[in-house]
C-alpha cells in the first residue's frame, strides 16, 4: 500500500491528504501519521496533510487570526501555546510568522503545525455541481476514475441532461440541507444517484428532495459512532455516547447549561455546580462532529445532532447508553423532580434550564419508554406518584409553567391541591399508569376537593390527551348526562370559558375525536344550561366558532337529544346566537358556517324554529343584518315550499 500510495504522489503535481478528526484517532493512526507521512513531506514528496477542525473550537466562537485580526478564518494553523488558543492565518503564516512563544521563533516545520480547513459555504455547493456534472457526461465509463454504473440509471441524471439549468438549482439545495458537512452532502447525492424514475420538471426533482435520505446518512452516523469506540480514552469514550445519547433523546432542542446539567445529575454526585461542570469544548471534543452548538451566550447556546436524521440510528448493542435511551431519560428526569435542589431551581429557569425540561417531558419520556423499550418504567413512577405532597409540588409546578404559555384565568382552577396521582397520570396521558391504578382497585372517577371538582377524565379532555381518554372511557367512568356535558365542554373548550383557547390544527383534531368517543353509544340530552345566562353548550360553540364540534352535536349518528329553541336567559337561542357571530359568515369559516346553519335548521324539521322570543328564523328574514345568514334562510325557505308542494 506504501508503494501504490507513492506512485499516486509522483502522478500528481500535489496530494492534499484530509484525516477527519486526527486527534481522535487510534494511536496507532496517529503514529503512522507521524512516522510514515511526515517522512514523506520531510523527503520532499507533493504532499499536504490537513486535519479538520477541532469542532469544539469552532462553534464556541468565530477563529480570529492573532496577528491581524482577521475573523471567522476558513483555513487557520493552531499552537498549542496559550492554551491551544493561538491562531494564525494562512497569509501570515506564509510569511513567516509564529506564536508569542520564545521557543517557537526562527524557522517551523509545516509538519508539527496543526492546519485547519472549513468549507466555505460555496464550496459544497461547487462539490455537488462538478459530481453531477461528471455523472452526466456521456463519456464518463472512459473516464479513468469509473464511475459506478447507478449514474447511468439514475432518473435525476437523465434530467439534467434534458435540462442543464436544473443543475444549479440542485447544487444549491443539497448545499442548504447539508449543513456545512461534505459528507451530509455525498448522502444527499447519493440518494438522488439512486432515483430510478423519470423526472419531468423540476418541482418533481424537489419533491424528490422534500424526503431525508435516512438510509444513506444513517449508514454514514452508524459508522462514525461505532468509529467512536476506538477513542484512546475511556473516560472521553463514554462521555462521548452520553452526550450523543442524551441529544438523541430529547423532544426539544436544550441549550448547552442544559446538557451540562443533565450530565452532572447523572454522575455518583448528581449536584448541579458551576466549577464541576463538564466544559462545553470537552463536549464537542468527544462528540468529534456529531453536534452543533449555537455561537452565542450559553442561555441561547442550543445543542443539536449534525443532522436529525442521526435520531433513528439504531445502534443499541454499541454501549449501553443506547439501549434504553427514553428509560434513561425518564429516570434522569424523575431523578432531578426528586432532587433536594430541584425547588430552588425551578425558580429559576433561565439558570437551570432543565428543570424546565424535566418537568415538561418526564411523561412524554414514560409513555415512549413504555410503548418502545420496556415497562419497567413505571414501578418506578409508582414510588415517585406515592407521596402526596410530591404530586402537589409536580402539580403547582406544572401550573407554573403552563401559564406561561396559556392567558387565562379558568387556568387558576387546575392543578391546584392536587394530591392524587390519577389525576397527574390523566393530565400528562400517561394511560397505562391509570390501566395499573385500575387493577390495584383505586377509583378513577374521583373529584378534586378544590373549587374545580374536576374529575381525571376531565383532566385528560382538557390537555387533549386521547388515549387517557379513551383507556378512562373504556372503564366506565362516564357515570351521567352531567358528567358527559362537563367533558364535551372541557374538551372543546380548553382552559377557558369565557375566552376559549384556540389551537393548533392538530390538536383541534385530537378534541374532536375525544367529543366523538364521549357521544359514541350514549343517548345523551344538551338541553339544560350549565353556562353563565343559561347558556347550552350549542349556544357556547356557535357563539365562540367551535363549528366542527357543533355540527357534531347536530350529526342524527351522534344520538344526541337538542331542542333547537331552548332559549338563554334573554331569550335567544343558540340558531340567534350563530346568526349574530359577526366573524362567522366570513373567511376561512364561511362554507362551513353554511353547513352549520342548514344542519340546524334540518335538524329542526317542521318545527318552527326561533331566533328569540316571538321571532321566527324563516319570518322576515330580511330584518337579519347578517346576509349570508338572511341568504341560508331565503334558500331554506324556497327548498321547505318545493318539498310542500311534491308531497301535495
Amino acid at each position: 500500500m506504501k508503494k501504490a500510495f507513492e506512485e499516486f504522489l509522483e502522478r500528481h503535481d500535489r496530494t492534499y491528504l484530509i484525516i477527519d478528526g486526527l486527534s481522535h484517532c487510534h494511536t496507532d493512526v496517529q503514529k503512522f501519521v507521524e512516522e510514515y507521512l511526515h517522512e514523506l513531506i520531510r523527503e520532499g514528496k507533493p504532499l499536504c496533510l490537513l486535519t479538520t477542525s477541532h469542532h469544539h473550537r469552532k462553534v464556541h466562537n468565530i477563529i480570529t487570526c492573532n496577528r491581524c485580526t482577521a475573523k471567522d478564518l476558513e483555513i487557520y494553523f493552531n499552537c498549542g501555546c496559550q492554551g491551544k488558543n493561538f491562531d494564525l492565518c494562512q497569509g501570515y503564516k506564509d510569511n513567516g510568522a509564529s506564536c508569542l512563544d520564545d521557543s517557537h521563533i526562527g524557522d517551523e516545520r509545516y509538519d508539527t503545525v496543526p492546519i485547519y480547513v472549513f468549507p466555505r459555504e460555496f464550496e459544497i455547493a461547487n462539490y455537488c455541481r462538478h459530481r453531477l456534472s461528471l455523472a452526466c457526461r456521456v463519456d464518463r465509463k472512459e473516464d479513468s476514475r469509473k464511475y459506478d454504473d447507478q449514474f447511468h440509471e439514475s432518473g435525476v441524471i437523465r434530467h439534467l441532461r434534458r435540462n442543464p439549468e436544473s443543475l444549479d438549482i440542485i447544487a444549491k439545495e443539497i448545499e442548504c440541507r447539508a449543513w456545512g458537512n461534505f459528507r451530509v452532502a455525498e448522502a444527499w447525492l447519493d440518494a438522488l444517484m439512486e432515483v430510478i424514475t423519470d423526472l419531468e420538471h423540476i418541482d418533481d426533482l424537489l419533491e424528490e428532495m422534500a424526503y431525508v435520505p435516512r438510509k444513506n446518512l444513517n449508514n454514514y452516523f452508524k459508522k462514525r459512532v461505532e468509529n467512536m469506540k476506538h477513542y484512546k480514552l475511556q473516560d472521553e469514550s463514554s462521555l462521548t455516547f452520553r452526550v450523543i445519547s442524551l441529544i438523541m433523546t430529547t423532544l426539544q432542542p436544550i441549550n448547552i447549561i442544559a446538557l451540562q446539567h443533565a450530565l452532572a445529575l447523572e454522575s455518583d454526585a448528581a449536584r448541579i455546580e458551576d466549577r464541576k461542570l463538564i466544559p462545553r469544548e470537552n463536549i464537542l471534543r468527544a462528540a468529534n462532529g456529531m453536534l452543533k452548538i449555537d455561537k452565542a451566550q450559553d442561555k441561547k447556546s442550543f445543542v443539536r445532532l449534525i443532522h436529525d436524521s442521526m435520531r433513528v440510528i439504531e445502534v443499541p448493542d454499541l454501549d449501553p447508553s443506547f439501549k434504553y435511551p427514553h428509560t434513561r431519560m425518564a429516570n434522569l428526569c424523575l431523578k432531578y423532580l426528586e432532587h433536594g435542589d430541584y425547588s430552588e431551581h425551578s425558580n429559576d429557569n433561565a439558570k437551570f434550564p432543565f428543570s424546565a425540561y424535566a418537568l415538561e417531558h418526564w411523561a412524554d419520556h414514560v409513555r415512549l419508554a413504555c410503548s418502545r423499550e420496556d415497562d419497567s418504567i413505571t414501578k418506578r413512577i409508582g414510588i415517585f406518584l406515592a407521596k402526596p405532597g410530591r404530586v402537589r409540588q409536580i402539580a403547582q409546578r406544572t401550573k407554573e409553567l403552563k401559564s406561561r404559555e396559556v392567558d387565562s384565568n379558568e387556568l387558576s382552577k387546575w392543578l391546584s391541591n392536587v394530591t392524587n396521582p390519577i389525576h397527574i397520570c390523566a393530565w400528562y396521558d400517561l394511560s397505562g399508569m391509570i390501566k395499573r391504578f385500575d387493577d390495584d382497585g383505586r377509583k378513577l372517577d374521583v373529584p378534586l376537593d378544590h373549587e374545580g371538582k374536576r374529575t381525571p377524565l376531565q383532566y385528560a379532555c382538557v390537555n387533549s390527551c386521547l388515549e387517557t381518554v379513551e383507556t378512562l372511557l373504556d372503564l366506565k367512568v362516564l357515570k351521567s348526562n352531567e358528567e358527559a356535558h362537563k367533558a364535551i365542554w372541557v374538551a372543546i373548550n380548553g382552559y377557558g370559558l369565557s375566552d376559549p383557547k384556540r389551537c393548533s390544527e392538530e390538536e383541534e383534531m385530537c378534541r374532536v375525536r375525544i367529543v366523538e368517543m364521549i357521544l359514541k353509544d350514549r343517548d345523551l340530552s344538551f338541553d339544560s344550561a350549565i353556562f353563565n345566562q343559561g347558556r347550552t353548550v350549542l349556544m357556547h360553540t356557535v357563539m365562540f366558532g367551535f363549528l366542527q364540534f357543533a355540527s357534531l352535536l347536530l350529526n342524527p349518528e351522534a344520538k344526541v337529544v337538542l331542542d333547537m329553541n331552548v332559549q338563554d336567559e334573554k331569550g335567544r337561542t343558540a340558531l340567534w346566537h350563530a346568526a349574530e357571530n359577526p366573524g362567522l359568515p366570513f373567511e376561512p369559516y364561511a362554507q362551513q358556517y353554511k353547513s352549520l346553519i342548514w344542519l340546524m335548521l334540518e335538524y329542526a324539521g317542521t318545527e318552527v324554529v326561533y331566533l328569540s322570543t316571538g321571532l321566527a328564523a324563516l319570518e322576515n328574514p330580511e330584518k337579519h343584518k347578517n346576509t349570508t345568514f338572511m341568504e341560508i334562510f331565503k334558500n331554506f325557505q324556497l327548498r321547505a315550499r318545493r318539498k310542500r308542494t311534491s308531497s301535495w
